[in-house]
């Protein structure tokens, strides 16, 4: 699907992330996917479901070189249960900025497998279950991106170094 934005419910309220001491100026790359499932965990009404579901997005963000995932672009929504982690919005693959802004296990860039399955170890899951959630999204992934470019007619001579680039990412993790 191809979206200029999304529409929340009039029943939801939706709120970026704010981590400790938000009214001091930081420098935006010294926040991680460690912060936020911090925040998650402390929050969400499920933490589990909310960390898994965060866990999918870091590896989303990775796989298609989301260099868009800084903390307003990640909320949580209140709805009747309580907060959760909001589903995934502003996904901007690029060639152009070198990293993520979000750092996944302390890096911005040369980020591998074993870098996301120690996020998810840090979020109490097993080595085990970062692999299969990891693969889920891969195998999710890996047979469509391409459709979406082309289905959002982004000609090639716009996508051709980002393809190389995805491509060689789904061969790294596996897809």
């Amino acid at each position: 699907m191809c979206t200029k934005g999304t529409s929340l419910r009039t029943s939801s309220t939706r709120f970026p992330f704010l981590l400790p001491d938000e009214r001091r100026v930081a420098p935006i790359f010294l926040f991680g996917y460690a912060d936020l499932a911090g925040a998650v965990a402390r929050h969400s009404a499920r933490p589990a479901a909310g960390l898994e579901q965060l866990y999918k997005q870091m590896a989303v963000n990775v796989l298609l070189r989301n260099t868009d995932d800084h903390l307003q672009n990640f909320s949580l929504l209140h709805i009747e249960e309580g907060w959760r982690l909001s589903p995934a919005y502003d996904i901007v693959p690029s060639i152009y900025q070198p990293g993520l802004i979000l750092q996944v296990n302390g890096k911005h860039e040369g980020i591998g497998p074993e870098d996301l399955i120690a996020e998810g170890r840090a979020s109490g899951f097993s080595t085990a279950r970062c692999r299969r959630l990891l693969q889920a999204v891969v195998d999710a992934l890996a047979p469509s991106w391409e459709e979406v470019f082309d289905r959002c007619g982004v000609p090639g001579e716009h996508t051709g170094r980002l393809r190389e680039d995805m491509s060689r990412r789904f061969s790294r993790f596996g897809g």
